[in-house]
């Protein structure tokens, strides 16, 4: 035999190698943990740069985010990457986005409104009673979907009225982000855009202290999106319309404004799918689910405010009334009884030239979309109504133009901006001693430049 020559032939079947083991979920994990960790060192360095007034309070902040955004954001947006494990990535994109609030205030409540809402579900917890009379806010006492939930978990559990009410608001937090990757899926059927669009919906300003604060808005947001969600299947499935028809009336006996912005929101969507209806001539069950739907969102709220919270009317009128005259004032007198934006603002420069910047990244994102969905021979009316949607938040911005407006506008704001959410820096910063604009012991970066000192609407 030469060594050229074929070699022989064994008598034994060969056997195949098996497939490879996918260790894709071994390594998410590590990434996700190491960035993680360092993530929350920096925060909290951060916090404390911002508390002794040394250091680079801001940069610390905002890196620590990204350094743990972007990873979730290369795992989210993988192709490869399962259904378990881009949930577990959200999940944990959800968790961590809660840290700077939690940081900011673990063992009680700090902001105004956070007060009022402790009061609260500290008085039902003692005396089971609802709707009683609030000093702090007067209108807190006639919305008990966030005080009930929060007195039930410490009743059940033992917790303190704070410790209940951090596990209800992280589970609220989570789910809200699982919401929009869940109606975003329901919209365009892609995994991977539903994980984008969750992660964008992060980038809003709300999002990390506004919507993480104990207060009803906290949990109403959740349950709006949650509904919108029930909307869009029961419009391809009427008989899922109950579970739709329960979480409306869970939002309006949680908070005035959400209740008020989820009727807009179903009546563009109910408006769009009317349309469609129109131009095919065809009045099917999906046209009689989303009007009916949408109608009773409409009774159960008339009948809340009407009946059960009168006072809301007078509470939330001042804001758009004061607002509307302010703006009239501004063209009378060439803009200068306006807001001035990011005055005696202690944000570095690059964060306040974030805010413009924004507007235009958002502008092109909903052209994008835009651009997208025209080219669709079969265009979801859904989709169409979430860009219509979408699409207001640029007259939402200019609130923020007039005092009174900027006050009112983040609670307003929200409902919509859900289809192009990014950042829109607000400048007055709460954190001051005296006269002179220095920050206080215990005020963080991420107060310092994402809170205003002006009171919100509850």
């Amino acid at each position: 035999m030469t060594l050229t020559a074929p070699a022989a032939v064994r008598s034994e079947e060969t056997t195949e190698p098996g497939p490879r083991r996918d260790h894709s979920a071994a390594w998410c994990a590590a990434s996700l943990t190491v960035a993680g960790a360092a993530g929350a060192v920096l925060l909290v360095a951060a916090d404390r740069a911002a508390e002794w007034g040394r250091g680079r309070p801001f940069e610390l902040f905002w890196l620590g985010m990204l350094i743990f955004t972007l990873p979730v954001a290369y795992w989210a947006g993988r192709r490869a990457t399962g259904a378990r494990l881009r949930l577990a990535v959200l999940i944990a994109y959800a968790s961590f986005s809660f840290l700077p609030k939690l940081l900011r205030n673990p063992t009680g409540p700090l902001y105004h409104d956070e007060f009022a809402h402790w009061r609260q579900s500290r008085q039902i917890l003692l005396d089971g009673r609802l709707f009683e009379a609030n000093p702090i806010v007067r209108v807190v006492g006639d919305f008990p979907g966030l005080h009930a939930t929060v007195a039930s978990v410490s009743s059940l559990t033992g917790l303190s009225i704070w410790h209940a009410a951090l596990a209800v608001l992280i589970s609220a937090h989570v789910l809200m982000v699982l919401g929009v990757a869940v109606l975003a899926q329901e919209i365009w059927r892609d995994a991977r855009t539903a994980a984008i669009a969750a992660l964008i919906y992060g980038l809003n300003s709300s999002f990390l202290f506004f919507d993480t604060q104990f207060g009803y808005e906290s949990m109403a947001i959740t349950l709006w999106v949650w509904t919108l969600v029930a909307m869009v299947r029961a419009l391809r499935s009427p008989a899922k319309a109950g579970l739709a028809v329960l979480l409306i009336g869970a939002t309006v006996v949680t908070h005035h404004l959400t209740a008020l912005g989820l009727i807009a929101t179903m009546l563009i969507i109910t408006l769009v799918v009317t349309v469609r209806a129109i131009r095919r001539r065809e009045a099917g069950p999906v046209l009689w689910t989303a009007w009916g739907l949408t109608l009773a969102a409409l009774v159960m709220t008339t009948f809340w405010l009407l009946w059960v919270a009168p006072k809301t009317a007078g509470y939330l009128d001042p804001y758009l009334g004061k607002a509307l005259d302010q703006f009239a004032g501004m063209f009378k007198d060439n803009g200068e009884s306006g807001r001035t934006l990011f005055k005696q603002s202690i944000a570095p420069w690059w964060e306040q030239k974030t805010a413009f910047a924004a507007q235009i990244c958002a502008l092109v994102a909903m052209a994008g979309a835009a651009f997208h969905l025209h080219r669709k021979r079969e265009r979801e009316p859904v989709a169409l109504a979430m860009l219509l949607i979408g699409a207001c938040y640029f007259p939402a911005a200019v609130l923020i133009l007039t005092p009174s407006g900027a006050e009112g506008r983040a609670a307003r704001g929200r409902s919509a901006t859900s289809a192009s959410r990014w950042w829109w820096r607000r400048s007055r910063s709460r954190c001051s001693t005296g006269g002179r604009r220095r920050p206080r012991p215990g005020c963080s970066p991420s107060s310092r430049s994402c809170w205003s000192a002006t009171p919100r609407p509850g």
